[in-house]
């Protein structure tokens, strides 16, 4: 099974092999997936980190080289990390995957060397008040369907990439990150950094966000802002309003 890895920014991932069909998700800087199938210019891929599956344009990834050693990786945790191809600037999202930098910040990935213009600070606790604190630098990012970077992210996709960071692994939609933890149903017992969940008429879980103190929540819809929590769901502060109703708790941490 041959396996492939992102050395761009960010990598659409398409429900259907065309570029007009929805992108479900995405890769980004580092991370890897395996070949399921092939068609024309596109594979079908599944995600090592999620196990995600969708297509992608062939061109826009490299065969790994099944020679090469397996790398320690750390996960970038500032909203843009800055390095250098080539005399060229990339712009690498938070949550890359980059190789352990060299004591010039020089990495390699398949035979290309990068040079990170700035250390990259290594973020590995897990408590509450850390995972927030990375939260909070994703506000006013731009809500995007399938999105999982700062330059446009969706509610499943934000509490993804914030938990990615601090080395908690969750899947990629908000439905199977629904399964995960402990559960509650009263927000009396809510602490900070957990996971709140909510659903439509037919009970199917459409959004997520981060529980934070004084009844708040943190979560993408429209863009990652800060509104009101309660008992029966999301309160709007822009528009004054209730827009999600309330399923659940799952306690992470």
């Amino acid at each position: 099974m041959q396996r492939v890895i992102c050395l761009l920014p960010i990598i659409p991932i398409r429900k259907e092999p065309n570029h007009r069909s929805e992108q479900t998700s995405q890769l980004i800087f580092g991370e890897k997936a395996d070949v399921q199938n092939q068609k024309d210019n596109w594979i079908e891929i599944k995600t090592l980190f999620d196990s995600y599956e969708g297509w992608i344009d062939a061109n826009s990834v490299e065969v790994l080289d099944s020679r090469d050693p397996i790398q320690s990786a750390i996960i970038t945790s500032e909203p843009i990390t800055i390095c250098e191809h080539k005399g060229q600037k990339i712009y690498l999202t938070a949550g890359s995957e980059i190789p352990i930098p060299d004591s010039s910040h020089w990495f390699q990935y398949q035979g290309n060397n990068f040079k990170l213009i700035d250390p990259v600070p290594i973020k590995k606790e897990t408590s509450a008040t850390a995972i927030l604190e990375t939260a909070f630098k994703f506000l006013n990012a731009p809500y995007l369907w399938g999105g999982r970077s700062v330059f446009g992210i969706d509610c499943s996709g934000f509490v993804q990439i914030v938990f990615k960071i601090h080395g908690i692994p969750l899947p990629r939609d908000a439905k199977d990150q629904a399964k995960v933890g402990e559960i509650f149903e009263s927000i009396d017992d809510i602490v900070q950094g957990d996971l709140v969940f909510f659903d439509n008429k037919e009970g199917k879980i459409t959004h997520v966000g981060i529980a934070l103190n004084n009844n708040q929540i943190i979560h993408a819809s429209l863009s990652v802002k800060i509104d009101k929590l309660d008992q029966n769901g999301i309160f709007s502060l822009r528009r004054n309003e209730y827009t999600h109703s309330l399923s659940h708790i799952r306690h992470i941490l």
